[in-house]
């Protein structure tokens, strides 16, 4: 598959710090607009209170929205619709053996690969272990994600590895843990 048709076929996840709207059909008191995702991946509802968003897609959002509804009583069919109003900053960190450290903010709908990314560090040092960058990933429930990556051969040509990067991920050219 292409790097395009990937990114049709992955639906967004909701994130920490995304803001987002919540409403119920023919319920207006219910709607809250603008709420932020926690750091802790809830939003707070009317009734409700709080709901864990972060991680999921929109349709799972709504559904478990809708749940919380149907199972505190408040409402028998409740039809939510949530839309992500702001999206949360895309942070990577640049790390390591690149000519320019730094953090870099990815806009929402960029399709930024690895690769991409080192290019706007200014590249690698000449002492760089670029057949093996570790990237740390932040996952929408918090968790962390560490794999390494051999960018020399994507650069080269000789493989794939324009893995995409979505929130926060750290990269490190070096072969030493950030």
């Amino acid at each position: 598959r292409s790097v395009s048709e990937e990114r049709k076929a992955t639906p967004y996840r909701i994130s920490r710090g995304d803001r987002v709207c919540v409403s119920v059909l023919g319920e207006p008191e219910l709607k809250v607009a603008a709420a932020r995702v926690e750091p802790v991946g809830t939003v707070n509802l009317v009734l409700v209170k709080e709901v864990r968003l972060a991680g999921l897609t929109i349709p799972e959002a709504e559904s478990t929205v809708t749940k919380a509804y149907q199972d505190g009583r408040f409402l028998r069919s409740p039809r939510v619709t949530i839309t992500v109003e702001e999206y949360a900053p895309r942070t990577v960190i640049v790390s390591g053996k690149v000519k320019i450290q730094g953090r870099q903010e990815i806009p929402p709908n960029a399709g930024l690969t690895l690769k991409d990314l080192i290019f706007k560090a200014g590249g690698f040092t000449d002492t760089a272990r670029s057949s093996a960058v570790k990237v740390t990933r932040t996952l929408p429930d918090g968790t962390q994600k560490y794999f390494i990556l051999d960018v020399e051969s994507g650069i080269k040509g000789r493989a794939n590895s324009s893995s995409k990067d979505r929130k926060s991920t750290r990269l490190n050219s070096s072969h030493t843990d950030i």
